[in-house]
């Protein structure tokens, strides 16, 4: 078999193998990711040997089906605790944000404090400030501004900007966005905002809800993925469909290039683990230099 007919079967039996994994691992789509890329390392060491080529994919699907009965077996770590998330030259920087804090105007940084070590809302500070919702929101923009400017030396506090196509604003999720390090999220609420998006340079993750103005998400995400910078969350709606139909959809997203996906409804608190993720994955983005 030669490396481009190999080549020509792992494109052409890629979304069945991710369908294979995922079977495997219900709900579970980054470790369906996972599998299909520790299957393939698998498949193109092997494929040479493979005496009956006409078998190739239901050896392959073998092989990812193996892989994630592998990724079934291990635990799932939750997130981190914040003790040890934040843990980037620990002390020195935790040193540095508090007498950063201190430089800022008192209510700025008791928002900022309240928002980002105490981990309340914003409808909670609002409440315990007896301010407006929209106050506290203006007040931890404004802040993470100077406080920006005051650990302008650090890597982590460099701005990082989201882009959420949605026609409803999600305020749940935007506020997971921001606590997650996004210093931005740039609403984009048509269609034809979201495909004017593909050409901005300044965005580094698009979270997108499944549908814009009667068009499907697997419109814009050929479109979003042009931009090989942009890390995208798809968010899936259950709605009325079978699993079958969930895993159909999953591999779609797979095939074109989604990193990380969400079915909805969810709780507020899986908004804040997979916004981590985003941000985690974002930021790796933002490390890779091009020559």
């Amino acid at each position: 078999m030669s490396e481009r007919e190999l080549e020509h079967l792992i494109l052409t039996w890629r979304g069945p193998l991710f369908a294979t994994a995922l079977a495997v691992l219900p709900g579970r789509y980054d470790d369906a990711q996972d599998a299909v890329a520790a299957a393939l390392v698998r498949i193109a060491r092997h494929a040479p040997q493979l005496r009956q080529p006409e078998r190739f994919g239901a050896w392959a699907c073998q092989i990812a089906r193996r892989e994630a009965s592998r990724l079934a077996r291990r635990p799932r770590l939750g997130a981190l605790p914040e003790s040890l998330a934040v843990s980037a030259s620990d002390n020195t920087l935790r040193l540095d944000i508090e007498a950063a804090l201190a430089r800022l105007p008192a209510q700025l940084a008791l928002t900022l404090a309240l928002y980002y070590q105490q981990g309340q809302s914003v409808g909670e500070i609002a409440t315990a400030l007896g301010v407006a919702e929209g106050t506290i929101k203006w007040r931890l923009s404004r802040g993470r501004e100077q406080l920006r400017t005051e650990l302008r030396g650090y890597q982590p506090m460099e701005k990082t900007t989201c882009a959420l196509i949605a026609p409803t604003s999600r305020p749940h999720l935007r506020e997971a966005l921001y606590a997650a390090g996004f210093a931005e999220v740039v609403l984009v609420r048509t269609f034809p905002e979201a495909v004017a998006l593909a050409a901005r340079q300044d965005i580094a993750a698009v979270v997108l809800e499944e549908w814009v103005e009667g068009h499907s998400a697997f419109e814009l995400l050929p479109l979003l993925r042009q931009n090989p910078a942009y890390v995208l969350w798809l968010l899936l709606e259950r709605g009325t469909r079978t699993d079958d139909d969930l895993r159909a959809a999953a591999t779609a997203a797979y095939i074109t290039g989604v990193d990380l996906l969400l079915t909805l409804p969810c709780a507020p608190q899986e908004y804040v683990s997979f916004a981590q993720r985003l941000f985690s994955k974002a930021q790796g983005q933002n490390d890779i230099s091009v020559p």
